[in-house]
């Protein structure tokens, strides 16, 4: 069980991105709750203080219906912790895979982006641009403007460099090589 490269990985999968099966079910919730397993199904809680933000709808399992994040707030979450979603070339991979997998995709993360950080918009919209070719992202840009004086890192852990992308206003401090 490697929990780094399923989160998020889950509803992906929901989604129609994402092929690698999840070995993890990830459940967002506003407080803390201990991981465990449930049969063959092992359960890993992440708390988040805007869990009630975030748009959710719903999805038919074959043991009935499921409550999960919709395509576009799935993106905002992998863009907002690569680090769970197995690093970021995993997370630009989910990301582009979502954005080619979904009608209204855009307006989805538009809808979903108060609920998440700078950071993880302007991550999210660089890689649209860059990785995934998306069109149509002039919507997106007034909120990669943010509150934030200065650019986000692309990747969270490696140092700031001096090339930063003015559009999204990030630090592009890594390449990314996704699996597409």
């Amino acid at each position: 069980m490697n929990r780094r490269t399923d989160f998020e990985v889950s509803a992906a999968t929901l989604h129609g991105a994402s092929h690698q099966a999840p070995q993890v079910v990830q459940v967002a919730t506003g407080r803390h709750i201990a991981n465990r397993t449930v049969g063959r199904s092992h359960l890993h809680f992440l708390t988040r203080r805007t869990v009630g933000l975030v748009p959710t709808t719903r999805v038919a399992m074959p043991s009935g219906m499921l409550t999960a994040s919709t395509a576009g707030a799935t993106t905002l979450d992998v863009a907002e912790d690569v680090d769970e979603a197995g690093g970021l070339d995993n997370a630009a991979t989910v990301i582009a895979e979502l954005a080619w997998e979904n009608a209204g995709y855009l307006a989805d993360v538009l809808a979903s982006a108060p609920a998440h950080s700078d950071a993880a918009i302007r991550r999210v919209g660089w890689i649209l641009d860059e990785i995934a070719c998306e069109e149509g992202l002039e919507a997106l840009e007034p909120l990669a403007t943010g509150t934030a004086a200065h650019p986000s890192l692309l990747s969270p852990h490696d140092s700031r460099t001096s090339n930063i992308n003015p559009r999204w206003i990030l630090n592009v401090n890594r390449k990314v090589e996704p699996d597409l």
